[in-house]
């Protein structure tokens, strides 16, 4: 509790980063799953943080095996499709993707979506 609200990580994720209308926020936090964004070997800072959330951002969309970029096709992570709204409040999904995307995808494209890996990052084999 905080000033005797009650404070979990789904409303800080949902009720006041998301709030704040900042998209890249979602290439920030991370839930632990395999096909999460990375995590960054830093902490996040007001001075850098619009560079830092470019480089997650870039890093993210441009990643094989978590987004497959052509310029006709895309097969895209379901991040983009669970926070489609997040990503289009200032023009079309492909608008947002093409500020990093590699190549530039045209505005046409076919757009698919990976399966999500919810298997914990970092853990190798059955358990």
């Amino acid at each position: 509790q905080i000033g005797g609200e009650d404070f979990n990580l789904s409303r800080i994720e949902h009720k006041i980063l998301r709030d704040m209308g900042e998209p890249r926020i979602h290439f920030a936090i991370n839930c632990a799953s395999v096909s999460c964004p990375s995590l960054r070997n830093e902490a996040y800072t007001a001075a850098k943080l619009d560079q830092q959330l470019n480089d997650q951002a870039d890093y993210f969309l441009n990643q094989s095996g978590r987004n497959e970029i052509n310029k006709d096709r895309i097969e895209i992570s379901k991040i983009f499709r669970w926070f489609t709204k997040d990503f289009t409040q200032n023009g079309t999904l492909i608008e947002f993707l093409n500020q990093w995307a590699e190549p530039a995808i045209k505005e046409d494209a076919e757009i698919d979506y990976m399966d999500y890996n919810w298997q914990l990052n970092g853990v190798k084999g059955n358990t």
